[in-house]
């Protein structure tokens, strides 16, 4: 936690798989939980949803056209991490990686910026289209960047993936976005993070060396999607005025963070 800002999410209720196991979070009671939330919030990172209240029961369970029983969770997830946080939600991902079409409508009427998607694998953030259309431009999506077909580190852990390749992929992805200077995601659950402890340390040290050399930035996924945003409303174009290669560019605020690499 000394680096960041993270986008850190939770599940708020006190369940996981079925209502009464008592293996959730409970944000609104426990005391542990609330204190861990306000410790990460303290450190500057975004606090965000992780879907509706009950992990694996919502996760697996809602499809394109169940909104009507399933949508109350995702506002008992909302009024939870907004009483504890005291602050909106701007941010969420979907629990199991399943997001119907409903939940973009839902958190696009509610306020929230931005999610986490397992569509365009790979890709940085981007508008969410679907059968050949724009979705919705309330929100920005965010592709978790995989492993080849592995997106944490369990299941990393369940498909025996020794510890070296996930390693030399998460240096690379790093250097990888540095010499680009592009914006990717990758995505992990705590607990799986002690099965590759050895290259969530190498991730580290990695990001904290390009820190220090100026080429490399941690970013919430919230930040991001307000910069989206801005870079979307910026109206620009190149012309050729007597020979001479001449970009004009305006905002109806401020250019500030707008920036233009040409190709020699």
């Amino acid at each position: 936690f000394d680096q960041g800002p993270y986008s850190i999410h939770f599940t708020a209720g006190p369940d996981v798989n079925q209502f009464g196991d008592a293996l959730g979070m409970d944000v609104v009671n426990n005391s542990t939980t609330q204190q861990w939330i306000r410790y990460l919030q303290a450190r500057g990172n975004a606090i965000g949803d992780h879907g509706g209240w009950i992990h694996n029961y919502f996760g697996s369970r809602i499809n394109d056209t169940n909104s009507n029983g399933y949508e109350k969770y995702l506002v008992y997830n909302n009024d939870a991490m907004r009483k504890v946080t005291g602050q909106p939600i701007t941010e969420y991902s979907a629990p199991v990686g399943n997001h119907p079409r409903w939940v973009t409508d839902w958190i696009g009427r509610h306020g929230i910026e931005t999610y986490y998607t397992t569509s365009n694998l790979g890709m940085g953030p981007t508008r969410m289209f679907q059968n050949n259309s724009l979705i919705d431009k309330r929100t920005w999506s965010i592709p978790i960047t995989p492993f080849g077909r592995i997106a944490s580190f369990e299941e990393a852990m369940f498909a025996k993936q020794p510890a070296g390749p996930m390693t030399d992929w998460l240096v690379a992805l790093t250097k990888f976005v540095a010499t680009n200077q592009t914006i990717r995601q990758i995505y992990c659950h705590p607990i799986g993070v002690p099965y590759y402890a050895d290259a969530m340390r190498a991730l580290l040290d990695t990001t904290k060396s390009l820190q220090e050399q100026h080429l490399f930035k941690w970013r919430t996924m919230t930040d991001v999607a307000r910069f989206m945003s801005r870079r979307e409303g910026v109206q620009w174009k190149l012309s050729d005025q007597a020979g001479k290669l001449e970009l004009t560019a305006s905002d109806d605020t401020s250019l500030a963070q707008m920036t233009w690499r040409l190709p020699a």
